[in-house]
């Protein structure tokens, strides 16, 4: 039996995704340039609230969980071996698109991102192996880059590799899952996980999200037996995601039956969060924190959006104490 009940997943790796400053203003008729400013999904994210975690002793409490560099193999069970090059040579200076696919305007990569990217897509899968082989009761990895909105052959959304669907299809190779949940509550819809699962009942994504907001997927008519999404309006809070997690999600989660549960965990749905317009709390996040536990018996959450440095580390140390 385990001794620690959550495993916790970080690496060095995850500090050479340097982001950068922004100094440009993009509009419709044109741009200009400002004062820099870092970029949303800056480095100090991780920084943050890995400091935070060892101040305060979360990290003492959890047990420490290695990452690896996904394979090439490993990584192209969903992103393209072209897409994959095109990743490692724009990360080396190479260009921005091509025929391998492209990375958008809004998601800086630096010498060391294709290697964090590696790093965040085998921590994620690490993070299975704890959960599906008794280590620990449930673990989270606080990883850099994101992943949900990454399609097969597109970094968007600061997104580069799909990290939970690159763990979900592993938890299934490897560990012989037979039904895997991912439980997105990023404000974010995570459209990239959506497109690798559309047409595959083993997987079941249900995803709490703003909408209509950015990508722009994930509206109320884009269902499936195993495809759930559940758009927000702005301004929802605790309440609309309680409500909507007990009388929507569970229910249907219930009769899937999954063996795993990984969460794509992003914390922009907080009320003071800059990128989006709701209003979920920190309480609010322990609680979807907690009733993602009752949906399955091994859990693994990810870390996804989550802009606002001063609360930040607060939610995410709710949400731990939820997986607990």
């Amino acid at each position: 039996m385990p001794t620690h009940r959550t495993g916790f997943v970080f690496d060095e790796h995850y500090r050479d995704h340097d982001t950068g400053v922004q100094t440009t203003v993009t509009m419709r008729s044109g741009s200009f340039e400002v004062m820099p400013e870092s970029h949303p999904s800056s480095l100090y994210i991780i920084e943050r609230i890995k400091q935070f975690f060892d101040g305060s002793g979360l990290t003492a409490q959890m047990h420490p969980l290695e990452a690896r560099a996904a394979s090439e193999d490993e990584i192209a069970v969903y992103h393209t071996r072209e897409y994959i090059a095109g990743i490692r040579a724009h990360a080396a200076g190479g260009p921005g698109k091509g025929a391998w696919g492209g990375v958008d305007d809004e998601t800086s990569l630096s010498p060391g991102s294709f290697e964090a990217a590696l790093y965040a897509a085998g921590g994620s899968m690490n993070a299975v192996d704890a959960v599906m082989q008794s280590e620990v009761h449930n673990s989270y990895a606080l990883l850099r880059p994101p992943g949900h909105h990454a399609t097969r052959n597109q970094a968007m959304g600061f997104c580069i590799f799909n990290n939970v669907a690159i763990a979900a299809r592993y938890a299934q190779r490897k560990h012989h899952a037979a039904r895997v949940l991912i439980a997105d509550w990023d404000v974010h819809h995570g459209n990239g996980t959506q497109d690798i699962f559309w047409n595959d009942d083993s997987v079941f994504f249900a995803s709490l999200h703003q909408w209509p907001f950015y990508p722009g997927s994930g509206g109320p008519l884009e269902q499936r037996k195993t495809t759930l999404n559940v758009a927000m309006s702005a301004g929802s809070g605790d309440d609309e995601y309680l409500h909507a997690f007990d009388r929507t999600v569970a229910p249907a989660v219930a009769a899937f039956g999954p063996d795993i549960v990984l969460v794509s965990a992003g914390f922009d749905a907080h009320e003071d969060d800059p990128l989006a317009g709701m209003n979920v709390s920190e309480a609010g996040f322990r609680e979807l924190a907690q009733r993602c536990t009752s949906l399955a018996p091994r859990v693994a959450a990810v870390l996804e959006g989550g802009y606002n440095l001063a609360t930040l580390t607060r939610l995410v140390g709710a949400a731990l104490e939820g997986f607990t």
